[in-house]
């Protein structure tokens, strides 16, 4: 360097401004010659840390990144060779502290010093490719953000669409290409357009001022949607413009005057249902109505309390908890089935159980409906009036439920108000007025006092809520008198948070679909009639029952009952007017709309309003089930004694010793008649010396022992000698409320004779096999030994010719390199230096490889690498070999030196030059095949050629066992193709 340096203070005048210029660029600047700065410039230096003397001393492969010196270096050999690349590119210094330096290049070609040189200008771009990696990461972020918001975005700019997102286009059914540069006022509901494009031309005069408010638009199918709007400033390609955000309120608007009005309806349903109505969650009982709990005796604060499994009959225990289970993780939705349950008193009620799946805030919940069915199986009893009325569970609502006496005082407040205003048990009540804040007091006490007179000015007032910690929230307070003997003696009320809205109004859509869900799934028919005898409500499965339309209503009830029922219908509704219900009910013949009837009961109250009867409303049930029981019965026992008479086993009842049933198959096996054995005490059966063993079992039996009552035994045969033998199943059961047991006996007589002859044929068999097995054994022995002896002598024989050919192949490739390497001694010491290295590499190979049959392609090509650099300094650019193993072949194994050889064959065959070179081609065919092709040129022939190089190849496959190689010329090329060795072939 110092060199250089010297050299230039010397140069001619007119180069001192030029080196001023390079010396004081911004950019680095440095000449790179063979791998070595020959010159660089101060803003180089400083971009790697280093002094001009330090980066005389490094090598200019050594400020590379290791991931691009290969690439780097390669570049840089060739254009020292004058064929390289030249211009513009990109790759990674290292700092002198070890930090990257991303860097962009241009390179020129010079000559220096008459040698070929490099002209490098280095410009630092680390800043610049963290800052648009971070700006492209930044976009994406944020795009993605905008294109999977559920709220519609849009970009308002001189009243048209800028921008649009796909939810936006899905709320309004048009796509981004029908809104783009449209008219956003197109789009609005006429009666907010005039309002929201004087907002816009605010905007669009500067105006920064965020906006929110609601305003209806209009879909491509004419619907109209209403939006909740949020509008703000920004700046869009250098103008003013309006960046809003839309979200879709159209069905939270309908919902919430909708869900209010048939809350009350559904409630009432359920108040009235004449079936116990439970809701359980998480293995509590959470909800309860009082026919439920009187059903089991209990109240209603009692049930919440007390009822769990043990009031579960045990045999019903395991597998109710298991549906449970499975509905609480949302596996099952709708369950009908037949439970048995205790009661307080310890009476068992057998009830019929229809089950669903509902969400109770959030999460799974089962709603069961409860009927008692035990009169209906005894057929003793009709159906027993079911409790309709409904406990209002106050604490259990989400709002706030307030009661003030007549001065004002609060008496009391739901759980929700207590935890909404931080009350704590024990506080004195405060006055009406201390919840509010105090500018609102005065207004408060006017509105209660007009409210305790009787005069109503509004039906519900808004004020700013105060809590006991100071915080506030804005509150609607509903109020109305509470009368006792026709004198106000207070005001109840409700106070809604409507900072909490949005979550009431989900809180109003769960309710009634869970009201909506209970009336549909009973299996009963309800209704409701006006006072004309009309059908004003019909639940799901009445509609089913009389087989109407889902939208049928309005018909007259009489139309429900065959004509001669009509006159006893009216009278009796008629009464329900007067007489608030009927015990027991009425017995009718029901009329569906296709002309087919069915027996029906119907329970009926009357419907009332503020005092007022406005109809009748009530409960019909299917009794179809009742009167048809007792046929079935009949049929099911003759069924069932035709199958028992049928079967081939004998069947037969004990009780108090004595058979009180035996078939047919039973009194054949012993040789009695049904008449003879029907009253016979057991023992009659029983061989004398096996009673005592079948008295003591008896015993056992009945002390509840769990022993195998399915064994083999011995019965007596009518003749008083015969004893059959017999396999006995039997097992307890109840009849008629006494123990009886229940078995049956198969004959096993032919099994016995047939189980003997199989064992005796089993022991003649194996005395045969061990017969053989002994034999096998010595004939096995005197094989394994005479094999061991083929096998080595083989390996042997094999070994010794493979070794004789490798030593064909490692003295001709040693003698070609070595001329070459004399060669370059005396012409060119620097380069036989790097020949001799990649010759140590091939040899090292050579020797490493010497004692393998095979080796993977991946080892051979490393070799290659090291054997054609060899090349390339031997022949120049009189060779080319080109290389194209997929790296998934590169496992495949193949003999060592199979390449090399081929490649030294076609250089010893043919003529090449520069304009003229030889190439090869090394590549895998469809075949699995290794080809190595070369193009032909075949020199003048100065001596026989011997083939030492191909048979040798051929003769090690041989060994090996393998496919032969293929070798073949055509009028052009020559082409070898080789075996290759998979792992499956091993």
């Amino acid at each position: 360097m110092e060199k250089n340096c010297s050299e230039n203070r010397h140069a001619p005048e007119n180069l001192e401004l030029f080196f001023d210029m390079v010396e004081n660029a911004r950019d680095g600047i440095n000449i790179t010659q063979n791998g070595v700065f020959k010159y660089v410039n101060k803003a180089f230096c400083d971009m790697l840390g280093y002094s001009r003397e330090e980066i005389c001393c490094i090598n200019a492969s050594d400020l590379l990144a290791p991931s691009d010196k290969e690439r780097m270096m390669e570049q840089h050999f060739l254009r020292m060779q004058g064929i390289g690349k030249y211009g513009l590119d990109y790759t990674t210094l290292l700092h002198k502290n070890g930090s990257e330096v991303e860097i962009e290049f241009n390179v020129t070609h010079i000559t220096y010093q008459s040698e070929n040189a490099s002209f490098i200008s280095i410009r630092d771009i680390t800043e610049r490719k963290r800052m648009q990696q971070k700006l492209e990461q930044s976009e994406y972020k944020y795009r993605n953000l905008v294109d999977n918001a559920h709220d519609g975005i849009i970009i308002n700019q001189f009243g048209k669409f800028k921008f649009v997102n796909p939810a936006f286009c899905k709320m309004i059914e048009y796509s981004e290409e029908e809104l783009i540069e449209n008219d956003f006022a197109n789009f609005l509901a006429e009666d907010d357009r005039e309002r929201l494009t004087q907002y816009h031309k605010l905007r669009m005069e500067g105006s920064r001022h965020n906006m929110i408010y609601e305003a209806k638009g209009i879909s491509k199918s004419g619907r109209i949607i209403h939006f909740e709007i949020n509008t703000s400033y920004i700046e869009y390609n250098g103008h003013p413009a309006t960046f809003i955000i839309m979200r879709d309120h159209t069905e939270q608007k309908g919902l919430e005057e909708t869900l209010k009005a048939s809350e009350k309806k559904y409630r009432t349903l359920i108040e009235k249902s004449l079936d116990g109505i439970l809701i359980s969650q998480d293995s509590k009982i959470v909800m309860v109505n009082k026919a439920f709990a009187d059903m089991l005796e209990f109240s209603v604060e009692e049930c919440l309390e007390k009822f769990g499994s043990e009031h579960i009959d045990p045999e019903d225990r395991g597998w109710i908890v298991r549906y449970h289970l499975e509905r609480m993780k949302g596996n099952l939705t709708d369950l009908t089935f037949t439970l048995r349950l205790f009661t307080k008193s310890g009476k068992r009620v057998i009830t019929e159980c229809s089950s669903t799946a509902i969400e109770i805030d959030g999460r799974p919940a089962s709603l069961i409906t409860s009927r008692d069915i035990t009169s209906r199986i005894k057929m003793q009893e009709a159906l027993e009036k079911s409790e309709r009325k409904f406990r209002e569970l106050a604490d259990l609502l989400p709002q706030i439920i307030y009661e003030l006496d007549i001065n004002g005082y609060v008496t009391y407040v739901n759980k929700t108000g207590r935890e909404a205003f931080g009350m704590k048990e024990g506080d004195i009540n405060p006055h009406a007025s201390d919840a509010v804040i105090p500018e609102e007091r005065s207004r408060m006490q006017e509105n209660v006092k007009n409210a305790l007179m009787g005069i109503r000015s509004n039906f519900f007032n808004e004020y700013t809520a105060l809590r006991n910690d100071g915080t506030t929230f804005p509150a609607i307070v509903y109020a109305a008198p509470m009368v006792e003997n026709d004198q106000i003696v207070g005001l109840r009320g409700l106070i809604v948070d409507i900072s909490e809205r949005k979550a009431m109004e989900e809180a109003l859509r769960k309710s009634e679909q869970k009201f909506r869900e209970l009336a549909d799934l009973l299996p009963q028919t309800i209704f409701e009639l006006d006072l004309d005898g009309n059908v004003t409500y019909l639940n799901k499965a009445g509609k089913i029952a009389f087989g109407l339309s889902e939208n049928e209503i309005g018909f007259q009830a009489t139309t429900g009952v065959i004509p001669e029922d009509h006159d006893r219908l009216l009278d009796n509704i008629k009464k329900a007017f007067v007489e608030k219900g009927r015990e027991g009910g009425m017995e009718y013949t029901a009329l569906r709309r296709d002309g087919t009837t069915f027996p029906i009961v119907i329970y009926s109250s009357p419907l009332t309003e503020n005092g007022e009867i406005k109809g009748v409303r009530g409960l019909i049930v299917d009794i179809s089930e009742r009167k048809a029981m007792e046929e079935a019965l009949r049929k099911s026992e003759e069924h069932y004694r035709h199958v028992i008479q049928s079967l081939q086993e004998g069947l037969f009842v004990l009780q108090d010793e004595k058979f009180l049933f035996v078939n047919d198959a039973i009194v054949d096996i012993l040789g009695y008649t049904v008449e003879e054995m029907t009253g016979k005490h057991f023992s009659a059966v029983i061989p004398p010396e096996f009673r005592d063993e079948a008295v003591r079992k008896n015993i056992r039996r009945k002390s509840g022992h769990d022993d195998s009552w399915s064994y083999e035994f011995r019965l007596l045969h009518k003749d008083g000698k015969t004893r059959i033998p017999v396999i006995l199943s039997t097992n307890l059961t109840e009849l008629d409320g006494k123990t009886a047991v229940v078995g049956t006996a198969k004959d096993i007589t032919d099994r016995i004779k047939a189980e003997e002859e199989i064992k005796a044929a089993h022991k003649r068999l194996e005395e045969i096999n061990r017969d053989l097995e002994q034999t096998i054994r010595e004939r096995t022995k005197e094989l394994t030994k005479a094999n061991t002896q083929l096998l080595k002598l083989q390996k042997e024989n094999l070994q010794s010719q493979f070794d004789v050919l490798k030593q064909q192949v490692n003295p001709h490739f040693l003698f070609n390199s070595l001329n070459v390497l004399t060669s370059l001694i005396r012409l060119e010491p620097e380069l036989a230096e790097k020949f001799t290295e990649h010759l140590a590499k091939v040899y090292r190979y050579v020797l490493e490889n010497k004692d393998n049959e095979l080796v993977n392609l991946s080892t051979e090509m490393s070799f290659l690498d090291a054997y054609i650099f060899l090349i390339n300094i031997r022949f120049m650019d009189k060779v080319q070999v080109n290389i194209s193993i997929p790296e998934e072949k590169k496992n495949h194994r193949i003999i060592p030196l199979a390449m090399q050889l081929l490649i030294e064959n076609a250089i010893k065959h043919n003529a090449m030059s520069k304009k003229s070179p030889l190439v090869i081609d090394i590549f895998i065919d469809s075949d699995n095949l290794l080809n190595v092709v070369n193009n032909l040129q075949e020199r003048e022939a100065h001596m026989t050629s011997t083939g030492v190089g191909l048979k040798n190849i051929q003769n090690r496959y041989k060994l090996l066992n393998n496919t032969a190689p293929i070798f073949e010329k055509t009028e052009t090329h020559f082409v070898a193709r080789i075996p290759l060795v998979t792992e499956y072939q091993n």
